[in-house]
């Protein structure tokens, strides 16, 4: 707990290892991803990144000003604005979610040094419990990315409550799931079915994508597929039709790349991968496999 006093409690200066903490949190924060579109999970991280970072932040406007709150918090308040506000200029996306953790996490680390300074072992077990309330989203959402990518080659897995996220029924509830198979009861609204959100967006170095699924009864299923220079358009995607509501197929991925009009689909930035009916009778029941690439036997 050196950050929060120096070795002197009335010398409440900044150690350098507390700016060089904040110097490469800052940085990583503002490299590691452009904009929340890009990723469900990336983009999740970095808004709850906002957090421990302005908990840092905080601290260390703190530690400057000596422990004077109204200076702290005014401080703090302008960079918060700051760094939105600059990104009308540098081209990134102001949001006031990303505000609001800013204030989240400066009122973390504010209540933390109060109860720190208290100095009874209660109250600095709270400033500790604080930190980590601080901490756990940004933790969350890095296991998420983690039970992701630990699926491969498989693009999904339906027992992680972390990645709901990314796995989004449309006009559906699920009334099933295992890691590899989940069952949805399909509303009578159209476009119903499942949307898995980039999905392991990288797809470059497999051949073929393996697709599973049925419905009961049997309505056709329509699977689409697009990357995130995706126009919105159907001829700037795959698309393809299975009227019998079933298939068990495996999807050579040059047909998926060729697929759109006019250009070649971008395999390293898979955007969505969505299963879907129109207007489903009532208590149609859609079980999907976890879709998987391959690489062809040499």
């Amino acid at each position: 707990m050196s950050f929060f006093m120096s070795h002197a409690d009335n010398d409440p200066r900044p150690t350098p290892w507390t700016a060089l903490i904040l110097l490469l949190l800052a940085v990583l924060a503002v490299h590691a991803i452009d904009s929340d579109r890009q990723s469900i999970i990336l983009g999740g991280a970095r808004n709850a990144g906002h957090i421990p970072l302005f908990m840092l932040v905080t601290l260390l406007v703190s530690r400057f000003f000596r422990g004077h709150t109204l200076k702290t918090v005014t401080t703090v308040a302008v960079i918060a604005l700051s760094s939105e506000i600059s990104q009308l200029v540098t081209g990134g996306e102001t949001d006031w979610r990303d505000l609001l953790a800013d204030i989240a996490g400066a009122s973390l680390m504010l209540a933390a040094i109060a109860l720190w300074r208290g100095r009874r072992g209660a109250a600095r077990l709270a400033a500790v419990g604080l930190m980590l309330i601080g901490v756990a989203p940004l933790c969350g959402w890095l296991y998420a990315g983690y039970q992701r990518s630990a699926a491969m080659p498989c693009l999904a897995r339906f027992d992680a409550p972390l990645l709901s996220s990314a796995q989004r029924p449309m006009n559906a509830s699920i009334s099933a799931r295992t890691e590899t198979t989940l069952s949805l009861s399909l509303g009578q609204k159209r476009y119903a079915g499942l949307r898995l959100l980039d999905p392991v967006a990288d797809w470059s170095g497999y051949d073929r994508l393996t697709i599973d699924f049925a419905t009961a009864p049997p309505v056709p299923i329509t699977l689409r597929i697009h990357d995130r220079d995706h126009n919105n358009e159907h001829e700037d995607r795959f698309n393809r039709r299975f009227d019998s509501g079933s298939a068990s197929v495996s999807i050579p991925l040059d047909q998926i790349r060729n697929a759109p009009t006019g250009r070649s689909m971008d395999l390293t930035r898979i955007e969505a991968l969505t299963f879907f009916t129109s207007d489903p009778p009532p208590g149609t029941l859609l079980e999907v496999s976890a879709p998987c690439l391959q690489r062809e036997a040499n």
